[in-house]
């Protein structure tokens, strides 16, 4: 049950860090600026991949449920 915990925080940062790192680049200092605008774009396909294996788990879940 830990380790279930600890996943789901994980996918869960994994899913929103592109907007912790959108909002850190525009209100961030002038450092931070740099840097999470780099990072956006590097973090930016993994969570799409990640939203796409939810979203198509989910509709197999939903699928399975129909018959």
């Amino acid at each position: 049950m830990r380790f279930m915990l600890k996943l789901l925080g994980v996918n869960l940062f994994i899913l929103l860090n592109p907007f912790l790192l959108l909002a850190a680049s525009i209100w961030g200092t002038e450092d931070e600026q740099w840097l999470m605008s780099i990072a956006f774009w590097v973090c930016l396909p993994f969570t799409i991949w990640m939203w796409y294996i939810i979203l198509r788990f989910w509709r197999r879940v939903h699928d399975a449920r129909r018959i």
